[in-house]
């Protein structure tokens, strides 16, 4: 009896080096590689080992049977999924379906599946990302020795500024660009990560074990690192010059020693004893395996997504989803009108506006938030004003009016100083017959030249400083009238909420300045709340548009019914053609330890 392909994506085997058996969590440890190398089942042409096998169970099922799930339910659902990965394999051995390449890298002498690969710098991408993935364990490791002596802050992550405004040459992917996108080719993405560590050339098993420790107490690679480590000591704030503490060089390469001695235990304990030559040597082996039928995927995705019959299908799938969700909603907001409400205050990246109830046109509008904010001196002294004099008190918000003349835009978009920074803006605003207004700036005649919502998304790109309001799928939301005379029940503060109805009322395209105690915001009309436009067969390539956005979020549900039915069908006929065989005397007692049937018919 088979069993249906659950999951679409190829499982990757043992890629991760922090897994669980690693960790020293795996269900089975045997020691005897004559038994690991034993057949398990053969899939056409290729072997399936007792070692792979052992590996899959250790690193896909053994969570969920942690977990309290039956194991029995587990194993007739995922293995179909690893078995399907050798069914790609072996298909694509038999037929390759593009042309054969040379690698590259001399590493693929050392692996005879890598004449497979798709592309002549494969095996270079493979190598560089378990290189990646090996000194990533192992810099996790150091911090945990180096932990013991000083407590280590979280690491800050600079977080990619979002773009509202999306570049004309990059507005339209490509046909089959969505495929493409979650295809990972990214080899120079590897060498940034890797720029960090000392310069192998080689790129061998070898050499990727003999590179990451630092030798010498005054490279700069190993200065730049100490530096960064330092920085995230936990200290006393009030703690002076002479008594910060900090991790010395040769203190570093202390921690690297005892992460690579504890990894090597680590990998000795708990995988058969192996070194860690050995088990670098089976990820890239299996990173190999994988390799090939994530590409072989990816070509039939690819294919259906971009061929006529498959594409006239994706699409005509995604017409019908789309209207059964939009027939959904219709009735949803008949039977339960005020649901709207809730629905059009609460929009996310996943939601879409497939209908606006007549009762509600007009009601809701879009603004635009450019955010200017106090900087964290100006927020102390109104703190300060804050507390003593209560913040609806007059002097407060004089002060607050006067700070707003004083404050500085950034400007994302210059080029960084020495120090890091971004040119600043000044004198940006004024104060004229005691309210906030615009002074002759950069920024003023910037807003005089903005003719349509785009153009003052440009501005937000160059000098927001509100996260919300970068790179959001929609503009924030307002209600056009007063929900309550005292402005109360707005989700927005009351400056804001006000600001956006004044610019409501001048029409679209016009804009207000708000002062909260966030900073000076800049609000403008967008439109009123609409329903949205989704025209499948021009624009769902094009970013930013609602059916981009819909083929985006369903594309793969959608094109996944088309590629299992295909896939499906070859999975079928390997067991109808008996094209799959077990080796039970191989595999007995590890399915007896496991507690399964293999229950297949063949």
């Amino acid at each position: 009896m088979t069993k249906k392909i659950t999951r679409l994506f190829c499982i990757v085997l043992a890629l991760a080096l922090v897994c669980t058996f690693v960790a020293g969590c795996s269900m089975f440890q045997t020691n005897a590689d004559r038994y690991r190398e034993k057949t398990a089942f053969k899939v056409g042409e290729q072997t399936v080992t007792v070692g792979a096998l052992e590996d899959f169970i250790n690193t896909n099922m053994a969570s969920y049977l942690n977990q309290g799930y039956d194991a029995q339910s587990v194993w007739d659902a995922l293995m179909p999924q690893f078995i399907m990965n050798y069914v790609l394999v072996d298909m694509l051995k038999e037929d390759l379906p593009w042309p054969k390449v040379t690698q590259t890298h001399s590493a693929a002498s050392d692996y005879p599946d890598s004449e497979f690969l798709k592309n002549e710098n494969d095996m270079e991408f493979i190598m560089k990302t378990v290189k990646n993935s090996l000194y990533q364990s192992l810099d996790s490791l150091v911090e945990t020795e180096l932990n013991n002596k000083y407590e280590l802050n979280a690491a800050e992550e600079e977080e990619e500024r979002k773009e509202n405004v999306i570049p004309e040459d990059e507005l339209n992917l490509p046909l089959g660009g969505l495929t493409l996108n979650d295809y990972d080719d990214d080899i120079e993405g590897l060498d940034e990560d890797l720029a960090k560590y000392r310069a192998d050339d080689e790129l061998t098993v070898d050499s990727i074990l003999n590179g990451y420790k630092f030798e010498d107490e005054n490279d700069p690679l190993l200065l730049d690192a100490l530096a960064k480590v330092n920085d995230r000591i936990a200290r006393n704030e009030d703690a002076s010059d002479d008594e910060k503490v900090a991790f010395t060089a040769k203190e570093y390469m202390t921690a690297q020693k005892a992460a690579f001695n504890s990894l090597t235990r680590s990998v000795e304990q708990n995988y058969y004893g192996w070194s860690l030559a050995q088990f670098i040597d089976y990820q890239i082996k299996s990173t190999v395996f994988n390799r090939l039928a994530q590409e072989y995927t990816m070509v039939y995705y690819e294919g259906i997504e971009t061929e006529g019959e498959g594409q006239q299908l994706i699409l005509s799938k995604l017409v019908e989803k789309y209207e059964n969700l939009k027939a959904a909603q219709e009735e949803d907001f008949r039977l339960h009108p005020t649901k709207f409400e809730t629905f059009v205050t609460s929009l996310s990246d996943t939601s879409f506006i497939y209908t606006v109830p007549a009762q509600y046109e007009n009601e809701y509008a879009f603004v635009k938030n450019l955010l200017i904010s106090f900087s964290d001196e100006q927020k102390a002294v109104l703190e300060h004003y804050g507390n003593v004099y209560g913040k609806n008190s007059e002097t407060y918000l004089a002060k607050r009016d006067e700070l707003a003349t004083q404050i500085k835009a950034t400007d994302f978009k210059s080029e960084k100083d020495e120090d890091g920074e971004y040119a600043k803006l000044e004198n940006i605003f004024t104060i004229s017959e005691g309210e906030v207004t615009f002074a002759d700036s950069v920024l003023k005649t910037a807003l005089e030249a903005v003719s349509k919502p785009q153009d003052f998304a440009a501005l937000i790109d160059r000098y927001n400083e509100d996260p919300g309001a970068q790179g959001a799928t929609y503009d924030y939301v307002v209600k056009v009238k007063e929900p309550d005379a005292a402005g109360t029940q707005d989700s927005w503060v009351a400056e804001f909420s006000a600001a956006s109805r004044a610019a409501i009322a001048e029409g679209q395209g016009s804009y207000k300045i708000a002062v909260t105690d966030y900073g000076v915001h800049i609000v403008y009309f967008t439109d009123y709340v609409k329903a949205e436009t989704f025209d499948f067969a021009n624009d769902r390539y094009t970013q930013g548009t609602a059916a981009y956005r819909f083929f985006k979020t369903y594309y793969d549900a959608v094109k996944a019914t088309v590629y299992n039915d295909i896939m499906q069908s070859r999975y079928d006929s390997y067991f109808d053609q008996n094209k799959i065989s077990v080796e039970n005397k191989n595999i007995k007692n590890l399915l007896k330890q496991l507690g399964v049937e293999l229950k297949w018919q063949l």
